[in-house]
């Protein structure tokens, strides 16, 4: 099926006026994106990464991000803790990951037009930027170059890209094991076309030599006296029946956004048809407050912005669905097949989670090469009228594990967390806790943190954890009772939860096994901890 708006549109072409139009909203939508680093603390995901790369072989389950802790070290042991730095360095590879396609863009107009869908890329993928450099952030980065050198293979032919492709899935690997899935999906890519070839069959089978020994050869080398049984622990937390589970009950709203995004795509695309005016212009108005009406009661401002990140996969989907349909391919299956992996890929990063499809518009990032490849003309424009306020209100109300950024108003007095924004309750008890803790430990009182929240406090106070594990549960506090310095005064801060959201009931089982301990109960201000 061929679609109209495929014709050449003069929006498009690039004239010296243009340019000079791109570049100013491509910096804009830069700044935008980048000053995102400056809001919004939480306790949790940012610095169990952190401390999971300072602290490599006493975590739990390294083994499936080694590469991805080994890369954020390094940045702190060059960098410093700062986590303003942090945070900008992972919105540096974020950013990297849009702009690295631009290499495969040949032509200078095309190459402005993929700068112009970046910039509108930046906006949308601003409110997915949760501040959070981890293997999910470098997963996406690899990917990203997975991507160039396949097109480039694919391009040229040549057997240096080859290799480049086989070391850099392999190192994806190594930065998320999930990413495995990235080994089949390449083999199929090197090995399908109109007709199987010897050339192809040689290739992928090149690809999986390369990929699988250099595998087994990164893990032999790290983990030479490693006790390979504690792979069996990752059942825990990401064993298939969960796993499936997961999936299971995000399909219904996958589904109700690729749904909804279809209806409204076509329903645009039909009333710029219309001959009639009136006719046009009342259907596609119709259409833009019906569309914002649906997105505010179903994707606006979800838990962790998954209604959100559903929205941008179904306008993925929608694009990746229209570009295959376009005839040019028939003359082109290179490209086909370039399209067709750019659409499996956003699958890799979800493939694995324990949030279920959560992360699946992360790699949104090559959407740019794609819209380069097709003509899209008023659907797009207006369907991006919708899109683009919807991000930006999902951003202004949504800072991960924080509050909106009009509520964002308060910096602490941490080095660590300077010029980073916060909520006043959540920035007065980081100042309290830490005062707290540097008067105990004048005092020469040894000072531990406990909590699935307590993960800022052991990045600050790197000898005070009990352990690096995510999942810090309050019965858990048994099994490490035994490292308590003995002959020495103790104090237990136990950080279960953020200020607002703390429920004493769920502290009710922790208290009792310290209380039975010989520890009494210290109540501060905003916080309390345990005392012996």
């Amino acid at each position: 099926m061929e679609f109209t708006f495929f014709k050449r549109n003069k929006i498009l072409e690039i004239s010296n006026y243009r340019k000079l139009l791109i570049s100013i909203i491509f910096i804009f939508c830069t700044g935008y994106f980048f000053s995102k680093i400056f809001f919004g603390v939480d306790f949790s995901d940012s610095f169990f990464h952190l401390n999971q790369a300072l602290h490599f072989f006493e975590a739990e389950n390294s083994y499936t991000f080694f590469l991805s802790s080994l890369i954020i070290k390094a940045y702190l042991e060059i960098f410093g803790k700062g986590v303003l730095g942090v945070r900008f360095f992972n919105a540096l590879l974020l950013f990297s990951s849009i702009l690295i396609p631009i290499f495969l863009i040949k032509g200078r107009n095309l190459k402005w037009k993929y700068l112009l869908a970046s910039g509108v890329i930046l906006i949308l993928y601003t409110p997915l930027n949760a501040n959070i450099l981890g293997y999910d952030t470098l997963s996406v980065f690899f990917i990203s170059i997975v991507f160039f050198f396949s097109a480039k293979f694919l391009e040229r032919g040549k057997i240096a890209y080859l290799v480049a492709l086989s070391v850099i899935t392999c190192l994806s690997v190594f930065i998320r094991l999930p990413n495995l899935i990235l080994i089949p999906i390449i083999f199929v890519f090197l090995i399908s076309g109109n007709s199987i070839r010897k050339k192809q069959v040689r290739n992928s089978i090149i690809f999986l030599f390369i990929t699988t020994s250099f595998l087994i050869l990164g893990y032999l080398i790290l983990y030479y006296n490693f006790n390979f049984s504690v792979f069996a622990s990752i059942n825990k937390i990401h064993n298939p029946s969960s796993l499936i589970a997961n999936y299971t009950k995000a399909l219904p709203d996958l589904f109700l956004a690729c749904g909804f995004i279809t209806t409204i795509w076509f329903g645009l695309h039909y009333s710029w048809n219309f001959q009639n005016r009136l006719m046009k212009f009342s259907s596609i108005v119709f259409l833009l407050i019906f569309s914002g009406i649906i997105i505010s009661k179903y994707f606006l401002h979800t838990r962790y912005s998954s209604g959100y990140s559903y929205f941008l996969f179904g306008f993925s989907f929608i694009l990746v669905w229209i570009s295959l349909s376009q005839k040019k391919l028939k003359k082109n299956p290179n490209l086909f097949r370039i399209l067709m992996l750019a659409f499996c890929l956003l699958w890799v990063i979800p493939f694995g989670s324990g949030t279920g499809f959560l992360k699946i518009s992360f790699l949104i990032v090559l959407l740019p090469y794609l819209l380069t490849k097709i003509s899209l003309i008023t659907p797009l424009f207006t369907f991006l009228i919708v899109i683009i306020p919807f991000s930006l209100v999902e951003n202004i109300g949504n800072f991960y594990e924080d509050e909106s950024i009009f509520k964002l108003e308060k910096t602490t007095e941490v080095k660590e967390l300077a010029h980073i924004r916060t909520n006043p309750i959540r920035a007065k008890l980081i100042d309290q806790v830490i005062d707290e803790v540097v008067a105990l430990r004048k005092e020469e009182v040894k000072v531990n943190f406990y909590g699935n929240k307590s993960q800022l406090f052991t990045y600050l106070f790197p000898d005070s954890a009990f352990t690096y594990n995510f999942f810090q549960e309050p019965t858990g506090i048994k099994q490490h009772m035994n490292r308590v310095s003995l002959g020495m005064p103790n104090a237990i801060f136990y950080i279960g939860n953020y200020p607002r959201d703390f429920d004493s009931s769920k502290n009710f089982k922790l208290e009792q096994i310290l209380l039975s301990h010989g520890y009494e109960k210290v109540e501060k201000d905003s916080f309390f901890y345990y005392m012996k």
